[in-house]
């Protein structure tokens, strides 16, 4: 498979503590961290003739046979984002001929680290 147009972005969200604890336990607010909310765009993915070799895919292509073969292949499709990005399922979008539409449904992802701004100063003096 071919990724030939990608938009995935990775949308992140800021957890925060408000520290506020019937039992007063921790006494104060946790430090606060981002995480990966929801990964925005589409990825549109060409099929190579290995592909469809390797697959035993159906021709003509339709979104459920695609679909069917991305739930069991997940990792087939490059969204560039390494090892930070784990697709679990995709949803097919809309397929032309040989070519495929698909967005991240379930995902597992790692925030940037060079995004990371804490809220406190955790230095001891």
């Amino acid at each position: 498979m071919k990724t030939i147009h990608n938009t995935l972005k990775l949308e992140l969200e800021t957890w925060e503590d408000s520290g506020d604890y019937p039992s007063n336990a921790g006494g104060g607010p946790l430090p606060s961290y981002k995480y990966v909310e929801y990964v925005s765009g589409t990825v549109t993915v060409q099929m190579e003739q290995s592909d469809i070799d390797l697959f035993e895919l159906e021709r003509p292509f339709t979104v459920d046979n695609i679909q069917e073969h991305l739930n069991d292949n997940p990792n087939e499709v490059d969204h560039d984002f390494g090892r930070q990005l784990t697709v679990k399922t995709w949803i097919v979008k809309k397929v032309d001929g040989d070519i495929f539409e698909a967005e991240v449904d379930e995902f597992k992802a790692e925030a940037p680290e060079d995004d990371y701004e804490p809220d406190y100063d955790d230095r001891e003096d």
